[in-house]
Order: structure tokens, then C-alpha cells, then sequence
């Protein structure tokens, strides 16, 4: 999980994609259900008007199964969906869940609250 939350922080899409497996199933707030193409947008999208920071807290695995608990912080640098960019700072708790088969990601999803997040960096509406 190490490999994808620097990937992740560097914004590395491409990195990020090869660590999920090509049938891939991922579910996020942004996405609901989806496959790598369209997290791929969305991680692009988040990256550039947020650079998410993802600080690991905890790590649990058992099985095929590992969860990871994070203090999420970002900016508000580039207008995301509407909402123009407010130059704000936030830090969240997120956590994501995924699935590991053969050494790769193949099921993911997470939770934040993006209430929170968005309350954080002045969004109205």
C-alpha cells in the first residue's frame, strides 16, 4: 500500500494504474463504481485542483484484505467541478479499503468526508 500512497502523492497516474490489475473494480464518492479508465480522469482531476497529500495513520491487513486509515490534506489551487478555487487548506480523515490479488489491487474503496473537506476550503453551495 506503500507503492500506491506515493504514487498517489506524487500525482503519478500512471504508477497508480499499474498497481491495480487490469480488471480492476474501484468505488469512490467522485467515481461510484468504476473501472481504471474513469479513476484514472479522477485522479488527474483531484491531484490538480487539491495536490492530496495522503499521511498514513494505520495499516491493517488480514488475508487478501488491507485497510489504511489517513490524515488527507490538500489545497484548493484550480476550480474542481463548479466550485471555484478558494486557495484554502484542509486536512480530513479518509480511509480506504482494498482487495490484493496476485500481488495486485483488484477490488478498492474509500471514505472521506467530503463535507468536511469542502467545508475546510470554503466551498459553498
Amino acid at each position: 500500500m506503500l507503492q500506491y500512497v506515493k504514487a498517489f502523492n506524487r500525482g503519478d497516474t500512471n504508477a497508480l494504474v499499474n498497481l491495480f490489475a487490469p480488471n480492476a473494480i474501484i468505488d469512490d464518492v467522485f467515481l461510484g463504481w468504476s473501472g481504471l479508465e474513469k479513476a484514472k480522469y479522477v485522479w488527474q482531476e483531484l491531484h490538480e485542483s487539491f495536490q492530496i497529500n495522503l499521511q498514513v495513520e494505520d495499516i491493517i491487513a488480514q488475508g487478501e484484505v488491507v485497510a489504511v486509515r489517513y490524515i488527507e490534506s490538500g489545497k484548493s489551487l484550480k476550480a474542481f467541478r463548479g466550485y471555484a478555487a478558494t486557495n484554502k487548506s484542509y486536512a480530513i480523515v479518509a480511509m480506504e479499503w482494498f482487495i490484493i490479488q496476485n500481488n495486485r489491487i483488484y477490488r478498492h474503496w474509500g471514505a472521506r468526508d467530503s463535507a468536511e473537506q469542502f467545508r475546510q476550503m470554503d466551498f459553498n453551495g
